[in-house]
């Protein structure tokens, strides 16, 4: 292996270049007076030669620190430049209001507190996003789709502790924060938001039994064709819009005043991951079509095969699933499984080797994994691998409507609770099957026999 050049700084190089082009001056300007002798002839040419080999390593110095500069930028975090807080920076990249909605909801939800912030520039903010600072209701955006990807869990201390006698407590800036671990199974379902809560009839449309054929089929004719009657088969669904509430979070008047940390907020993506919990639970259990309740995946669904026996599962009742699927069908199909049925797929697909043979794409949200090319969705409301229950299903997302009315309603109430101030945030959703159920197959586990 070859030995490392060490390079020296330019500084050095243009020091060095100015001490032989002084040496060779004094030698050339004696040479103008007398004769020099073959020594000092010999030393004029090594300064000349040396300060043009200056030149060829200045070359490469500079080109080192250039890249040194390069590489410290990259290894520097990223900074970005102060903005003035002004309603036309608050839109983000994509155009929606989200950046505007959240200072909003802030201002507001401060202003029922001891410190509000009544400023013009606050008002004309809250104004802006429509809010209007001190109301009791106020009205956000919600809109679920795409919006629910898992989120990695965010663990910080903090606390008052318990101090001695006449030792001044106070809140901490820091907090617990356990961040939902969303299942990601809102985001792939098709959606639409409402701008009322008024019955929305959706239709079905199933095109797969038709064929064309010719129109000399059934002894038809260039002048006499046979032209068939192929209806579509379609049918409707009614989908009704249901109100959900989050109920009261108490706050006290105490941590308002004293926390370091923005509760209002926290209280506001609590109430948000409340109504995502609810609404998943009722999308895989719902047990109605969607006119009286949330329409349910499971209850739309078909089973694939027979009954399994514990001890006779295998990757075959697994690959059965996707067969018992038209073909059709079988694009964007994901899997919704238990926890412990994730667990038992875990343990029964592996190779040889061991060699999990679950897979992972870089397109998909944080954790989410695949199996037979499917993205895998754990739930907490499926059922447990345990007998007579059914803990894994496959299903087109394309065949479910998650409808939500526009806007979640947040309220205030100071009198029930006086001194302390209790939110409470209201939305409307619904939900129903609008695809065949043979695109919605599940397995079904009994015990040993």
């Amino acid at each position: 292996m070859a030995d490392t050049i060490a390079i020296r700084s330019s500084k050095e190089i243009e020091n060095e270049k100015a001490k032989l082009i002084g040496e060779a001056e004094a030698l050339q300007t004696r040479s103008r007076t007398e004769n020099l002798s073959p020594e000092q002839e010999a030393e004029l040419e090594n300064c000349l030669s040396r300060a043009e080999q200056c030149d060829t390593e200045l070359v490469k110095a500079y080109r080192e620190e250039r890249l040194a500069v390069q590489r410290e930028r990259m290894a520097q975090p990223t900074r970005p430049a102060p903005q003035i807080f002004t309603p036309q920076n608050l839109f983000v990249s994509n155009g929606s209001k989200a950046e505007m909605q959240a200072e909003g909801m802030r201002l507001w939800l401060q202003s029922h507190t001891g410190e509000a912030d009544r400023t013009s520039g606050a008002i004309m903010r809250a104004r802006s996003a429509g809010f209007d600072l001190g109301a009791p209701t106020a009205k956000i955006a919600c809109d679920y789709n795409g919006g629910f990807n898992r989120k990695r869990t965010i663990l910080s201390k903090g606390g008052s502790g318990s101090g001695a006698d006449w030792v001044p407590k106070t809140y901490s800036q820091k907090v617990t924060e356990y961040l939902t671990l969303q299942s990601p199974l809102l985001s792939y379902l098709q959606s639409e938001v409402t701008s009322d809560g008024n019955d929305r009839i959706y239709f079905k449309v199933d095109d797969t039994a038709m064929v064309a054929d010719y129109i000399t089929a059934s002894s038809g004719s260039e002048t006499s064709p046979t032209i068939p009657d192929t209806n579509l088969a379609t049918s409707s669904v009614t989908i009704k819009a249901f109100d959900l509430t989050s109920g009261f979070q108490k706050v006290t008047y105490q941590s308002l005043r004293d926390s370091a940390i923005n509760v209002e907020e926290k209280i506001a993506l609590a109430n948000a991951n409340s109504f995502a919990r609810k609404i998943e639970q009722d999308v895989i259990l719902g047990a109605a079509n969607g006119a009286s309740a949330i329409g349910g995946i499971l209850l739309s669904g078909t089973q694939s095969g027979s009954d399994i026996e514990i001890s006779d599962f295998a990757i075959s009742h697994v690959e059965q699933c996707v067969f018992d699927v038209p073909q059709q069908y079988r694009n964007n199909l994901v899997w919704v499984v238990s926890p412990s049925m994730e667990m038992k797929l875990r343990q029964v697909f592996k190779t040889t080797t061991g060699k999990s043979l679950f897979e992972t794409n870089a397109s998909d949200p944080v954790g989410i994994q695949r199996l037979l090319g499917y993205p895998v969705v754990v739930s907490q409301y499926m059922a447990s691998f345990a007998a007579g229950n059914k803990p894994l299903m496959l299903f087109n997302p394309d065949h479910y409507m998650l409808r939500v009315v526009e806007g979640q309603i947040f309220q205030v109430m100071r009198e029930r609770f006086a001194p302390h101030v209790a939110y409470m945030g209201i939305a409307s959703v619904g939900g129903g099957w609008l695809g065949p159920a043979t695109s919605n197959r599940w397995i079904k586990i009994v015990a040993d026999s």
